[in-house]
């Protein structure tokens, strides 16, 4: 399910998936999914950055805000190949919802900075995975039906979030996690 607002119960409503009968409509809903996940994680990112102390820390969600968008891009351009309609910019995906909803309230929690950043990278990390899982089976699929250009497309979406996630762990390991456990002492 895609959630989208709507204007005529003026608040968020679930579109239904299209039925799947075939390969090709499972392969469209993860696209749908993937493309509300990715435009969510737009929304997200830079109230992340703006909560993280650490510099680098920031500046990493500063760089994949702009992969975040080119993936959303390339995903434009799989919905216009295939003759799909894009969802609605508000479409929101109901896993990287809880995700959000989560980390907002680690946020709002208060405490050590430090401790909060490790926090941040947590929750950046989890959905870094859950991109990571849907754009590896998309892949796989595309492939499996014969799309090269579209397996292609989504590999390159699927790189950027494996860069991301390894980016991540090595800041986690090498500043953010010691900072907040000498905090913690």
């Amino acid at each position: 399910c895609v959630d989208v607002w709507s204007a005529e119960f003026g608040r968020r409503a679930t579109v239904a998936m299209q039925s799947m009968d075939s390969m090709q409509d499972l392969v469209q809903n993860m696209l749908l999914d993937l493309y509300a996940a990715e435009r969510q994680a737009l929304a997200f990112m830079p109230k992340m950055a703006k909560k993280a102390k650490s510099q680098q820390l920031k500046s990493m969600f500063e760089e994949h805000q702009r992969h975040t968008e080119m993936q959303c891009g390339r995903l434009e351009e799989i919905f216009q190949q295939l003759g799909m309609k894009k969802p609605p910019r508000r479409a929101t995906h109901p896993v990287i919802s809880a995700l959000a909803k989560e980390t907002e309230q680690m946020m709002r929690a208060g405490g050590d900075q430090s401790v909060i950043d490790a926090a941040i990278v947590m929750a950046a990390q989890k959905l870094e995975h859950v991109e990571i899982a849907s754009y590896g089976t998309a892949v796989e699929f595309a492939k499996l039906l014969g799309e090269k250009e579209l397996a292609k497309l989504l590999a390159k979406n699927l790189d950027e979030e494996e860069r991301t996630d390894k980016k991540l762990t090595k800041l986690a390991k090498s500043s953010i996690n010691p900072r907040a456990r000498a905090r913690s002492n």
